[in-house]
């Protein structure tokens, strides 16, 4: 009990010298109670300082439609994380004593398993027939799709490249 109260203690500390340096080290921040000043124009890269373009702008909100799809992605990814754990308790409860190291185990490995297939043929199936954005902007060469021509369009089914 001794040790937990250390513990808890020395990370209060912690997070309360972290906060302090903080601000000395960037100055103390404004409040924007109406949000005005976060997330306007001078944000915007430019091309030439002080001229935002249309194309700037555009540019900006390109890049801002990949990156909020990246944390989307990353998110949902995370979560399934935490489903494994879930996954792992249900089952664990639900099984007898005597079982419940081998039920976690296999759950446990499933996650690495998953990733492990993932790696050798889902990548190409989800991001083979995107091109650079597949990489963001890196790697130009997963730009094979298999389509099917249906009513005059065109339907990607999967990748062709990008296997392992």
């Amino acid at each position: 009990m001794k040790k937990i109260y250390i513990l808890m203690m020395c990370l209060i500390v912690a997070f309360v010298c972290t906060s302090i340096f903080s601000t000395y080290a960037y100055g103390e921040r404004k409040p924007d109670p109406s949000g005005t000043n976060t997330g306007n124009a001078s944000e915007i890269v430019q091309a030439k300082p002080g001229e935002t373009t249309i194309t700037d702008v555009a540019n900006q909100v390109g890049h801002n439609k990949v990156a909020i799809n990246l944390m989307w992605t990353l998110l949902t990814g995370f979560l399934v994380m935490f489903m494994q754990a879930g996954f792992a308790m249900v089952e664990t409860g639900l099984t007898r004593a005597k079982n419940v190291a081998h039920t976690m185990a296999m759950n446990l490995m499933i996650y690495p398993l998953g990733m492990l297939g993932f790696w050798v043929c889902g990548f190409a199936i989800m991001f083979g027939g995107l091109g650079a954005i597949g990489t963001m902007g890196g790697f130009d060469g997963l730009n094979h799709e298999v389509t099917v021509h249906l009513f005059g369009h065109s339907f990607g089914i999967f990748g062709g490249k990008g296997f392992s």
